[in-house]
């Protein structure tokens, strides 16, 4: 008889395990698969947005929203030119952004992921045009951040807001 309750428990067991199996694997496809779509058409809203200025002789950094309205964990984004003034054939390499807000500490969320930016090579005497997407940290401590957006390698800064919802 006890051979029977074994049988039994182990049959079970086996059943939960991979019914628990199959459903780690669905769960695990439709969050990968769900945070690829959603970060597709974050792009696709910033891609679809009005583009910044274009950047001159006087200001080679632009941006196309002076004003942000948020609140904590929100995703942002917006698009910026930027203008390789440099006098010899010398390519600007665009891979690393920096956003400096005050007061501090910053609105942004400093973990790996909450950024994205794409980089790309810009010409001497070029511009182009850039998106730029990053997570806002769950509890914003001010209402308003005064943020300056610089790029390495190249000159100047575009200035922008975010306001607190």
């Amino acid at each position: 008889m006890l051979k029977k309750g074994s049988l039994a428990i182990s049959t079970n067991a086996i059943v939960v395990l991979i019914i628990a199996v199959v459903m780690l694997a669905l769960i695990l496809t439709l969050v990968t698969t769900g945070f690829g779509l959603i970060e597709d058409r974050f792009f696709e809203a910033i891609s679809e947005e009005q583009d910044p200025p274009g950047p001159s002789g006087t200001q080679h950094v632009t941006i196309n929203k002076q004003n942000i309205r948020a609140s904590g964990g929100d995703r942002i984004g917006f698009k910026f030119a930027v203008l390789n003034v440099d006098d010899n054939p010398r390519i600007l390499t665009v891979d690393d952004v920096h956003v400096e807000c005050s007061p501090t500490p910053s609105p942004f969320r400093e973990q790996e992921g909450d950024t994205i930016f794409l980089s790309s090579e810009i010409p001497s005497g070029e511009a182009a045009v850039f998106s730029y997407a990053s997570r806002l940290s769950g509890s914003l401590t001010s209402d308003v951040y005064l943020c300056a957006l610089r790029i390495d390698g190249a000159r100047g800064q575009a200035s922008f807001q975010i306001d607190r919802r």
